[in-house]
């Protein structure tokens, strides 16, 4: 699911990609791990585990004692998964669910529709306006740019509304428990700031995400957990070989920090890890 990020993270991390029997998507560590007896770990790159090691879903396998299928997509939202039959079935042939609240910036709208083919409901958006496919945050920058702060707040409630109505259907689809991940470094209350600093529209991620939504969203659910937390970041990237400090994306110049200041650390996938190991074990208790 993240042949991208190893083929830019490769200095890094190795995140040790294989595809087991009966699965057409490289996963975390698949070629090795039995298919069965599973939970399953929805998400995007704060789930797939970005610059570190050990994702909180392969830190669980060790606690509850059953083998973490990590689902995590660079830059999926909730469409991703909805738009694949393969992955839900993945997904309802396993024992349970993790599933993560993503971003909203990629949601489609009624400006924005979702791009085809592989990179549906990922961070690319299709402009029906301009008629072209953009990253969701040039998008969104046209937008703001280019109309009034009415018209941006009303563009804002419509995602939301579509997104709250995509974890919906992703959540019918699914048929086994369903644990609701908020994973971030703030809270799920915020208040939109709408000026042209896209940032500030946005707040941290989930992009767009507010109370409200969750709140929504996870009484659909078995389980809710919060992991708020920014313990180890900004996170100082070394070589894999050398152990020296490098920037993150090596000849690009638009690149030259050493440091990860985006995706959780290591510190935060422990804790995500040791919040979830309790309402997981219920879960399994309870089949």
């Amino acid at each position: 699911m993240g042949k991208q990020y190893q083929d830019r993270d490769k200095n890094f991390v190795d995140y040790n990609l294989g595809i087991p029997n009966g699965f057409d998507l490289p996963l975390r560590n698949g070629g090795s791990s039995p298919f069965y007896g599973y939970g399953s770990f929805i998400g995007a790159a704060q789930t797939f585990g970005r610059f570190v090691k050990y994702p909180f879903p392969e830190l669980l396998e060790q606690v509850v004692g059953l083998h973490s299928v990590n689902l995590g997509i660079a830059g999926a939202g909730p469409r991703k998964f909805n738009s694949s039959q393969f992955l839900l079935d993945t997904i309802n042939n396993g024992k349970y669910c993790v599933l993560q609240v993503m971003s909203g910036r990629s949601c489609k709208n009624n400006v924005f529709d979702y791009s085809q083919g592989k990179w549906e409901g990922t961070s690319s958006v299709w402009n029906k306006k301009l008629q072209k496919i953009q990253i969701a945050e040039d998008a969104w920058e046209w937008y703001i740019n280019n109309h009034t702060q009415t018209e941006v707040e009303v563009l804002i409630e419509n995602t939301r509304e579509y997104y709250v109505n995509e974890y919906f259907q992703l959540i019918k689809a699914i048929k086994v428990p369903i644990i609701l991940l908020w994973f971030s470094t703030r809270k799920p209350d915020y208040e939109a700031s709408y000026s042209q600093n896209i940032n500030k529209l946005f707040s941290s991620y989930p992009h767009l995400v507010n109370k409200e939504m969750v709140s929504e969203i996870a009484k659909q659910c078995s389980e809710y957990v919060e992991v708020v937390t920014n313990n180890g970041l900004p996170q100082k990237l070394y070589h894999i070989v050398t152990l020296e400090h490098q920037q993150r994306t090596p000849g690009d110049p638009r690149s030259t920090s050493i440091y990860n200041e985006y995706y959780p650390s290591p510190e935060m996938h422990y804790l995500c890890a040791y919040t979830l190991a309790n309402p997981i074990k219920k879960i399994i208790g309870e089949q």
